[in-house]
């Protein structure tokens, strides 16, 4: 048993018991037990804390299992636009419903892997204490990932089935909803790892959610293209920005070289 397991092994011990016997019961019994669960499963890095700080940490294995558990979850997302769409005689409106939705899944994978995780990543490794990292990021901040993601996943079961009706709140709500929470963490993490704010992201948020409203009398196509045009535009905005950041860096860098260099050595020819 490794060093984390055996310090939170009370609380992960009863958790998993009462995961199983929830199963075991009727509605209402079951929902009050697996909440107790869930409580006891969230508050174990919390209440083992100062105990989990002796346990030592790989920097890379943290950033790759919770990257493997959010990769799952957005593997469900596809399996959220391919079940509805195997199920249809698909024609050109549901082949763009499909479309849409597979860009934003694509998108939303973009956003995680092309350029938060290896920072998480630096984060772990260059964190005073990797202990807190973990337990802010990861245990916390990828359980709201996660959840933002499938929400998404749960909305596509509606939206790729029939493009051409209305959706109720509750399809926009998990559609658009759990895209703004997944944008929302990204801030959250950002600033407990570097104390910065992550401007586009919460932005694209914050129109994310005020479009919420506006989307539930509308097809369901037309719901679908514009998050995808949305998530598109963001990660332009993103590529485009840390292009330039880039860019800039390697100036400065040369810059640097440049005036490091002795003024002498242009003098006197060849060395």
């Amino acid at each position: 048993m490794s060093g984390a397991a055996r310090t939170g092994w009370p609380c992960w011990s009863a958790g998993r018991c009462w995961w199983r016997a929830g199963g075991l019961l009727p509605d209402g019994p079951r929902l009050a037990l697996w909440s107790l669960a869930a409580l006891c499963d969230l508050a174990a890095p919390l209440v083992f804390r100062r105990r989990l700080a002796v346990v030592a940490y790989h920097p890379a294995h943290m950033p790759e299992r919770f990257a493997l558990f959010l990769l799952v979850a957005l593997g469900e997302s596809v399996v959220g636009i391919g079940g509805p769409a195997a199920a249809a005689r698909l024609d050109a409106a549901e082949l763009a419903a499909v479309a849409a939705a597979f860009t934003i899944s694509a998108g939303l994978w973009w956003q995680y892997f092309v350029y938060a995780a290896d920072a998480m990543r630096h984060a772990v490794e260059t964190a005073d204490s990797r202990r807190d990292v973990i337990r802010r990021i990861f245990q916390y901040g990828h359980l709201a990932l996660a959840a933002g993601v499938i929400g998404v996943a749960v909305g596509f079961e509606e939206t790729v089935a029939d493009p051409g009706e209305a959706l109720g709140a509750g399809s926009v709500a998990l559609l658009y909803g759990g895209c703004g929470l997944y944008l929302l963490t990204f801030g959250y993490t950002r600033w407990m790892m570097f104390r910065r704010v992550a401007v586009t992201r919460l932005v694209a948020a914050a129109l994310v959610l005020a479009l919420l409203p506006a989307m539930v009398r509308l097809p369901a196509l037309v719901v679908l293209v514009v998050l995808a045009v949305l998530l598109v535009a963001l990660n332009a905005v993103e590529h485009v920005r840390v292009a330039r950041a880039a860019a800039g860096a390697a100036r400065e860098i040369a810059a640097e070289e440049s005036v490091a260099v002795p003024a002498d050595r242009s003098v006197g020819g060849p060395v």
